[in-house]
């Protein structure tokens, strides 16, 4: 195989190299440039990869999970059209595997870490979408936030972490992107010493592109409030809800140099923590 590996301060090890497109049968997608076409094919079979990968995740949209090949570690996520309206609402707008490839991209140009794509990939037969999938490198453990949570929320860090976090927010709103979940399950963070840590991004199945509104930003200011709270709660941290609240909102108006709405980011932190079925963990 011909992919490899280059030692990063974060992430510890990466594959790295362009895309480039690809064409099969009823298939298309994107691809690093540096697979061969035996190595696209083996990549292409998603169910049988899905099958015999570690499952991360099995939902009614996506199922996910890490597989290895040729000593590499890989993630794979497939979106499930479970449903005719779904695999309607797949015929239109740029499909959600090359929504997470442009976000990719954006975030490498912002110099924001992000795991390296593999491949993103749409299958079609007939008329209607048949498979989406998306392969990337696999981080190793403990990869978010929110599986390390004591040391983000730990005296002397927890300060920094929420402006930190905070200033990526405003960094990619600054550049007309919205994640759209920016939950602690969605950001990397990889602890460099008692007290420096580097943080990414990834899952981008909501991103949105485009001028951010008052709305949007309010929106996810709120989840990453909300997220870190619930996090620390589910870890018995004892954490004060009005402190990370201020250091979140001060550093993101900050950075982005615009005020949040109050009143809207309020109704947000209030519509999050009513609704914990629309915004899980």
């Amino acid at each position: 195989m011909t992919l490899t590996l280059e030692s990063q301060s974060f992430p510890a090890s990466e594959i790295r190299g362009e895309l480039r497109a690809f064409k099969r049968q009823k298939c298309y997608g994107y691809c690093l440039a540096s697979l061969d076409e035996t190595e696209i094919d083996r990549f292409l079979d998603v169910e049988g990869i899905l099958n015999s990968a570690r499952t991360a995740k099995d939902s009614l949209g996506t199922t996910a999970g890490i597989f290895s090949l040729n000593g590499a570690d890989f993630f794979i996520k497939r979106y499930n059209a479970y449903s005719f309206k779904r695999k309607f609402r797949q015929l239109f707008g740029m499909p959600r595997p090359f929504r997470t490839m442009r976000a990719t991209e954006e975030m490498l140009k912002l110099h924001i870490a992000v795991p390296q794509l593999i491949m993103a990939l749409e299958r079609k037969d007939s008329f209607f979408t048949r498979c989406q999938a998306i392969i990337t490198v696999a981080y190793p453990e403990p990869l978010t936030v929110a599986e390390q949570i004591s040391f983000a929320a730990a005296d002397g860090v927890i300060g920094g972490f929420l402006t930190s976090v905070a200033r990526l927010a405003a960094k990619i709103h600054r550049h007309n992107i919205v994640h759209g979940d920016m939950k602690m399950q969605n950001i990397l963070m990889r602890q460099l010493s008692d007290m420096e840590f580097a943080l990414g991004l990834f899952d981008f199945d909501g991103v949105q592109f485009g001028p951010v509104s008052m709305r949007k930003r309010c929106k996810e200011v709120a989840r990453i409030i909300t997220s870190f709270i619930k996090v620390c709660r589910q870890n018995d941290i004892q954490i004060e809800q009005e402190r990370v609240e201020s250091t979140v909102r001060s550093a993101y108006n900050e950075a982005a140099k615009i005020e949040l709405d109050p009143a809207i980011l309020k109704r947000y932190l209030r519509q999050i923590a009513a609704h914990k079925e629309r915004y899980p963990l």
